[in-house]
């Protein structure tokens, strides 16, 4: 699973690296289609489906990838208030969700700003 987080890490630092990114959020469900509309609903514009796994897995990954991002020099950006690994004991999908502005093109909005690889199994 290490190695499959810094993969994560690497690539949300380059998504993070455009500077239309204003903040971004980590979060886990069970029922993807219900938090990508409360997201959206609360002014986050582009939700990403980043890993599956058992409920445990994606417990100890969201924890990992929060405590990662809350010392990196992205921690401005990181929109989360506790560390993780609290909520949803079902969960078996992590996600992130950006706030994006500045953008030229009304279509670079919505959907996924991960590679296309993404969702990964975590393993």
């Amino acid at each position: 699973m290490k190695e499959q987080i810094k993969s994560i890490i690497k690539d949300i630092e380059s998504v993070c690296a455009d500077n239309t990114i204003k903040n971004f959020y980590i979060g886990k469900t069970d029922d993807v289609n219900d938090r990508e509309c409360e997201h959206i609903n609360n002014g986050y514009t582009n939700f990403s489906e980043i890993a599956t796994g058992t409920p445990k897995i994606i417990n100890n990954a969201e924890k990992e990838l929060i405590s990662y991002f809350r010392t990196s020099r992205l921690k401005s950006k990181l929109d989360n208030i506790n560390n993780g690994g609290g909520g949803n004991a079902e969960a078996d999908t992590l996600y992130i969700v950006f706030v994006r502005c500045n953008v030229e093109d009304i279509s670079e909005v919505y959907g996924s700003l991960m590679p296309p690889n993404y969702p990964i199994k975590i393993k």
